[in-house]
């Protein structure tokens, strides 16, 4: 019966969560970070009280696949209940781990940190094509997606919201950065960095995120990879980044019966 296929899905959905919860979550597969005012023995006698009694446990070992490159740029059109029209733009990015990984971050911050960001000045501002736009991207350990999402407005076509965007990638491209451009993004991203790391709590965390990467002093020497980056690297990471082939586009728009199909 339906109300037996139903349990049987549930039942096992509980068992896969069960599964994955004693495949993964254990101290010998985790990292704690302490910060704050506290000393090295208390840490250590805190930490055999409260996590000495757990067992350790089998990790299977973390194989994913690999994402083959993407050949062919792919788009699709969804109709749905909202109530404006929204373009998204995903691009095959970098790892954590990767050196490009850093250019590729400060691209986003170039494209549409701020008020000040090429983006926002001037496909918001100086051309009123959009009422919002942003690039960031994913931040994965693994290679993620490099995002671009904008509003339209009522007036403007994707297609002319389209070649507003490439346009400026173009530029990116093909213009060399000015030096005082990506001075004010690494400046930017510094102060932030720095900001970052004053609660204990944030320390904390990045300590943690950075040892998983393999390597907690990273938290110490981030900054200095952002700081090699070079006009070149820029020009370099955009051309592989923004290639028509490496790119996935979801135009998004509003039904006019106000349902979604």
């Amino acid at each position: 019966t339906i109300g037996q296929s139903v349990e049987h899905i549930a039942s096992a959905t509980l068992q896969d969560v069960k599964d994955f919860y004693f495949n993964h979550y254990a101290p010998n597969n985790a990292v704690l970070a302490v910060t704050g005012n506290i000393s090295l023995d208390t840490t250590r006698e805190l930490c055999e009280k409260w996590f000495g009694s757990i067992p350790k446990r089998q990790i299977k070992k973390r194989s994913l696949p690999i994402e083959p490159p993407q050949l062919s740029a792919q788009t699709t059109l969804l109709k749905r209940d909202v109530p404006h029209r929204a373009l998204y733009k995903a691009y095959h990015m970098p790892a954590r781990t990767a050196s490009d990984y850093y250019v590729t971050d400060l691209i986003s911050d170039i494209l549409s940190h701020g008020n000040s960001s090429r983006m926002y000045q001037r496909l918001v501002k100086e051309q009123p094509i959009f009422s919002d736009i942003n690039a960031y991207i994913a931040g994965t350990v693994d290679p993620g997606l490099f995002h671009i999402t904008a509003k339209l407005h009522d007036d403007v076509t994707f297609e002319r919201a389209e070649e507003a965007i490439e346009k400026e990638l173009r530029a990116l491209m093909e213009e060399p950065l000015k030096q005082a451009e990506l001075d004010k993004v690494r400046n930017k991203l510094e102060a932030t960095y720095i900001y970052g790391n004053m609660s204990y709590l944030s320390k904390a965390m990045n300590l943690a995120n950075y040892e998983l990467l393999g390597n907690a002093n990273l938290i110490n020497t981030e900054l200095e990879n952002y700081q090699k980056v070079s006009i070149d690297d820029v020009s370099r990471v955009s051309r592989q980044l923004f290639a028509p082939q490496n790119c996935s586009t979801v135009y998004y728009e509003p039904t006019t019966s106000g349902h979604g199909e």
